[in-house]
Order: C-alpha cells, then structure tokens, then sequence
C-alpha cells in the first residue's frame, strides 16, 4: 500500500496556493460562508461578489447600484418654467430636422454640464445641417426639463381651427419665410407655452409685421399645426374681442357691409393680441331721400353745403358722397361725388380684408376716390387685401 504522506503534503500545498491567491479552503467556506452571505447573500447587490470573505468587500457592489441611476441628471433639474431649453442628446446632434428623441430638456444655466456628459473628448463633428424648429420646446414639468414635441404634446390639443394660434417664439416676433420658425399651440396651453419660452431676460423689439405667410389650424390628430396660409379663412367668422389671442401677427381682417370703408369693424393681430376698432357711423341715405340725388347723373353737380359728408347708397354697389375735398384739394362749394360699382370679376361690393379670394392679381375700386367711401381691394395670395383712398393734402 502507497504512503499517505506524499499526497496529504500535495494537497496541503494545493491549498496553501489557493489561499494565497484568494481562494478558499474548506475552513474558509466554514468560517464566512460562500453559499450563506456571499453570492447569493449580501454580495452582489451589496457588500460584494464574496461575502465578507478575502474578495468581498463591495467589489461589485458601489458600482453596479451607484446613486441617481434611477432619477433625472442634475443638468435637467428646474424648479419653475423659462428656465429649460432643448440641446442635442449626442455630442454632434443630427443632421436635418431634430426629433424630441434627438434632443434633451435641460437647464440653461447647466448646459455646460450637459455637454460634459454627452459630449466626453470628441474631436470634432461631421459637417451638416442641424434645422431649428420652434415645435421642439424646452418645458419645466415635475421639477425636470423635458424636451417636447409642440404639435404632439396637450400643449396643442384642440378640437377646432378656433382653438388654435401661432406662436413665434417668446416676443412671438413673426415674420419668417420658414416654417420651422413657428409653433401652434392652443389657446388653453397657450399660459405654459408663454411660461416656458419666455424668461426674464431679454427685450422684445419685433420689426413691422409683414403680410402672413403660415397660421394654426386643428390637424387630423386633433393637435394645433403650422400650414402655409395659401387660401385665406384666417380671420375668424365673427368680429374677434380685443385683446384675445389671434392666430398670425399681421393679419388684418374686416366686419360688415357698409359701403362707407371706414366705417366697417377692423381688427388687426398684434403680438399681444387683436386691435379691434369699430367705428359708429350713421347708415348712408338712401337714393332720393334727405337731399340724396335720384341717379349716378349727380356726379359733379353742387349739392347743398349743410350736406357735406352725407353718404347716399345708390343701390347695386354705388354711391354718392357730399363734399367739398374730394379727389384733391379742398374748394369753397360742396360737390356729389358718385360712383358705379366696379366691372366684374370684382364684388359689386367691397369685400371684407383677409377673406378669401379666387381672381388672384385683380384690384378693384369702390366708393369716391380720395374720400370716406374709397376703398381699394386687391386679391393676392388668394386672400383680399384692402386700404383706404384718403384725400391728399
């Protein structure tokens, strides 16, 4: 029979070599207890792979489970809106129209931060164009920035055109050829939409409105959107009331029918609301009653100087005026002016500005030039456009 000796020192070596390289031995399991607090005890969600035993002590553990992995990063924390913009989530960003999921909601004052974390040592980008859009908004919602989609969000959600406006940024400054320069959002998000992008600093100093090119409507989705403003249907059916938001900075619209130009209702969106005037005028006379002529023959002839200013609707779309300044300088007697309605494809009456129109280029005259009842309406960009003849000096 073999000694034992030579086999009990090779497995005292064997063990003595285990030991040393942070093995463990049978007295080892016995004393920490590998299958009691070390794999499947304490070790690998808290104080280590091994237990408490020679490899164990938080090995793995302060790194797998290290704090704020669950919570928002402290560059998106906010406490009140303006505060939030949207930045690119990679380092470059993307090429073309960003997405909300290309874009993170972060603090203004942490953009540094930001940068930091998702931007760590690259050397350089790709050159390409990265679009601006006022759709993508920075936004302060349970003490996080987020970065939305305006158009998807409840920030736009409506159920008609009415429920919708346009926004360009916080001076609301429109303007722009492009598209991507706007938002639409609903008159209920409208207070979180002006909360957001606006902040304290910064002064608004918008140029002279020029003529609409985009407005709001209620999309398919039941979500205000931006569209070209091609063919009019702007101006809302009824005389809007002061002040309320309207849909693109610039528009003019008109309400009536009287043929005295001056006195219809005029509202003109401003970028703090509508400007709304509405003149009160007493009707026009009709044809051969109270001093009036009896026919458009009148044109010319004196009339009596207590009827200076009197307006006398003819009927069809004509009228005479009374005056003693019209069509240029000013003469001591008073005179009818009269005129016809305007040959076809005009209205035989003015039409109201910022209706539709199809005889795109036309312009058509109504009422005594150079005098209240001028009135000059072009048809361009299927919409009416209209301005008063006045008198010169």
């Amino acid at each position: 029979m073999p000694s034992a000796r030579p086999l009990l020192a090779s497995l005292l070596t064997l063990a003595s070599t285990l030991a040393a390289c942070g093995g463990a031995t049978t007295s080892d399991i016995g004393s920490t207890g590998q299958a009691g607090q070390g794999q499947a005890g304490q070790g690998q969600a808290g104080q280590g792979q091994a237990g408490q035993g020679q490899a164990g002590q938080g090995q793995a553990g302060h790194a797998q489970g290290g704090q704020g992995q669950a919570g928002a990063p402290s560059w998106a924390a906010c406490q009140q809106p303006g505060e939030c913009v949207v930045s690119p989530a990679s380092c470059c960003g993307s090429c073309g129209a960003p997405t909300p999921g290309d874009m993170d909601g972060v603090n203004k004052s942490k953009l540094g931060d930001h940068s930091s974390d998702v931007c760590p040592g690259v050397q350089g980008c790709p050159a390409c164009f990265a679009e601006t859009s006022q759709d993508l908004l920075g936004v302060c919602r349970a003490s996080t920035c987020q970065a939305i989609e305006v158009s998807k969000d409840a920030i736009s959600a409506c159920d008609s055109d009415a429920d919708c406006v346009l926004r360009a940024g916080c001076c609301n400054c429109q303007g722009s050829p492009q598209k991507s320069a706007y938002a639409a959002v609903s008159k209920a998000g409208l207070a979180e939409y002006q909360a957001n992008v606006c902040s304290s600093d910064g002064d608004c100093g918008c140029p002279a409105p020029s003529a609409p090119k985009f407005k709001a409507v209620c999309g398919a989705t039941k979500h205000c959107e931006v569209v070209p403003l091609t063919g009019g249907g702007a101006c809302p059916a009824l005389a809007p009331a002061a002040s309320e938001p309207c849909p693109t900075v610039g528009l003019a619209c008109e309400y009536g029918d009287s043929i005295v130009a001056s006195c219809r209702t005029r509202a003109a969106c401003l970028p703090g609301g509508w400007q709304v005037v509405s003149p009160k005028c007493a009707p026009p006379h009709p044809a051969g009653k109270d001093g009036c002529p009896t026919n458009l023959g009148a044109n010319g002839d004196k009339c009596d100087k207590k009827l200076e200013g009197q307006v006398c609707d003819m009927g069809g779309g004509a009228s005479c005026l009374c005056g003693s300044c019209l069509g240029g300088p000013c003469m001591s007697e008073a005179r009818w002016g009269c005129a016809g309605a305007p040959p076809p494809p005009c209205p035989p009456t003015a039409p109201n500005a910022g209706q539709p129109c199809q005889a795109e280029g036309v312009v058509c005259n109504y009422g005594v030039n150079c005098s209240s009842t001028g009135d000059r309406k072009t048809c361009s960009g299927g919409v009416w456009g209209g301005e008063d003849t006045a008198c010169p000096l």
